[in-house]
């Protein structure tokens, strides 16, 4: 494997916040600088005055921290992996469009160097993978649980499942706990969660798709299996940033047809309600502040697919009998787990 490489720890500050011009770079362009250069922040300093270099310098002691963070935990990998027997170095090659890759680049990384991977049939610990922005694209490194990556600000892998009526274009929208580790007391997605290092099925051994962690959602948070409504259905991927939670997202939807949707598992200080979605996504919502963040891209890709879809019917002409369908608006329960 690699060795551990020492990231540079770097702040963007501008020192001439006082002078003319000094709004000439927007903001676009001071976030997509940071994006390509993995600047940990930005920060507008005065030369003349002083003003911001306690923040800037704040920042970059940050930096140096979260950075010493991550290397010392890939040493502490590298160490690991060294100490295992020889037996365990060896990798295997990746089968390619049905035949064996010859090519070295293509093997699996060996049983030892991956030592946050679960023994066979015991239970995987609920990692996630951590990604660092390398120019344009995302390096791995080491696994962290979900709440050490709201900690550090670091980026990783989540998914956004949403439920509606395609005919009526209504959402199924859910208010997280007060003590939710992500967005406490905010509406949002109809279940959202990491995409795990390995998953919960069989033996936990093989790592989680982000399909797989949006069908646990669903079953974990609603208490119902993805065969029971509709098709999950990928429709985009985009980036979150929002006072520390970094997310890689992947938004699913699953449309509610024939039987309707059954009865909902929730905690008891959970809700959810229909909505329809220019409501979700429009600008009074981001007014509001009850929903949780989303980009600009998330809400107007969500718009523009959602439009596309909606047909202008009765929601009762797509359901039938409303008894299975948990809905205020369509006179249904909630059934509110004891757990």
């Amino acid at each position: 494997s690699p060795t551990p490489q020492r990231m540079l720890p770097a702040v963007l500050c501008g020192t001439k916040m006082d002078e003319p011009g000094s709004d000439v770079v927007s903001g676009e362009e001071v976030q997509a600088f940071m994006e390509q250069s993995s600047a940990s922040g930005a920060v507008m300093t005065s030369a003349k005055s002083g003003e911001g270099i306690s923040r800037a310098t704040q920042l970059l002691a940050l930096a140096m921290l979260r950075a010493d963070a991550d290397f010392f935990s890939e040493r502490r990998m590298e160490a690991v992996v060294k100490a295992k027997p020889a037996a365990k170095a060896w990798g295997l090659r990746c089968v390619v469009d049905g035949s064996i890759s010859k090519s070295h680049g293509s093997m699996t990384s060996p049983w030892g160097a991956r030592p946050h991977e679960p023994h066979r049939g015991g239970d995987a610990q609920r990692l996630v993978e951590v990604l660092r922005t390398s120019g344009q694209d995302f390096d791995i490194v080491a696994p962290r649980t979900a709440a050490q990556c709201l900690q550090s600000g670091l980026m990783h892998r989540a998914v956004h499942v949403w439920l509606w009526v395609p005919r009526q274009g209504a959402l199924l929208l859910r208010r997280y706990a007060p003590d939710s580790l992500k967005h406490p007391d905010r509406w949002g997605p109809s279940c959202q969660t990491e995409v795990h290092c390995y998953g919960m099925d069989g033996d936990g051994h093989a790592s989680e798709l982000s399909a797989q962690a949006a069908e646990r959602a669903l079953l974990e948070q609603l208490g119902i299996k993805a065969i029971n409504v509709g098709n999950l259905e990928h429709w985009f991927s985009c980036e979150s940033r929002n006072d520390g939670c970094n997310e890689l997202l992947d938004i699913y939807v699953s449309p509610i047809t024939g039987l309707g949707l059954p009865p909902l598992e929730l905690l008891p200080c959970e809700d959810v309600d229909w909505v329809y979605f220019v409501d979700v996504f429009g600008p009074e919502a981001v007014d509001a502040g009850t929903i949780l963040h989303m980009e600009d891209e998330y809400r107007s890709a969500m718009l523009q697919q959602l439009r596309k879809h909606v047909v202008a019917k009765d929601a009762f002409a797509a359901f039938g009998d409303s008894s299975g369908i948990c809905a205020r608006w369509l006179g249904s329960t909630v059934k509110v787990s004891s757990n």
